[in-house]
């Protein structure tokens, strides 16, 4: 993600449009097709989200949230769905997807409402940004990082990943990114970071909570739990 964000120009219309669609993917667990539309050829307002849709803001925990009202998805159709993304602080905040979607929308500002949701600027008007053009130009950033080939579903994955890895809840995980189950977890890499993270957390809890009741420091003997 750092080496896309390097390579664009964030005040730029394409380089706007081009990150807050990453980070949408990636922050909010969403396919490609679900945020992107196929071509200019195929762009229907029935299968597309547009900059019309809803995107309402809120707050949670002191963090800006934004939710993009998706008129389709994968696993709903036109039910649609919802694209949640939570402001990211600290150490990654250059990958917030509320900024970047809030830059994205004050660079490529007053669209028509049946604009795709990421189209840019140009100076000959509206330009669709497309799956393929996304792709293509985020496997060339990639290819020329000699870094991993990129696929419709890294993003997504990716995102999963990292809030595996943040200590989400592989339910909660399920709901943001519209998963029907947990099949999201065969996808699952770097267990080896994951799987000892998520074991150590648990057995913190636990030492804590035996500690508060038994009077012991915070983060005393593990010994206390040998059975």
């Amino acid at each position: 993600m750092r080496a896309l964000r390097a390579s664009l120009d964030l005040s730029s219309p394409f380089g706007a449009a081009t990150w807050a669609a990453a980070c949408s993917a990636y922050r909010g667990c969403r396919r490609l097709g679900e945020l992107l539309i196929r071509s200019a050829a195929k762009f229907t307002t029935q299968h597309d989200t547009c900059r019309g849709t809803r995107i309402s803001c809120s707050r949670a925990n002191g963090r800006e949230v934004r939710d993009i009202h998706l008129v389709w998805t994968k696993t709903t159709t036109l039910a649609g769905g919802e694209c949640i993304l939570t402001e990211v602080t600290g150490s990654d905040a250059d990958l917030c997807p509320v900024w970047a979607l809030d830059n994205h929308c004050r660079v490529n500002h007053s669209p028509p409402a049946n604009t795709p949701l990421f189209a840019f600027r140009s100076l000959s008007g509206w330009e669709h940004l497309t799956k393929a053009c996304f792709l293509r130009y985020a496997e060339g950033v990639f290819k020329t990082r000699v870094l991993e080939s990129i696929f419709g579903h890294s993003f997504r994955i990716g995102g999963s990943l990292a809030l595996l890895a943040a200590g989400v809840a592989p339910e909660v995980i399920m709901k943001l990114g519209g998963w029907s189950s947990l099949c999201f977890l065969i996808y699952w890499r770097r267990l080896e970071r994951i799987l000892p993270l998520a074991i150590t957390r648990a057995w913190d809890a636990r030492i804590a909570e035996f500690a508060a009741a038994h009077g012991h420091p915070s983060g005393g003997d593990r010994d206390l739990f040998v059975v």
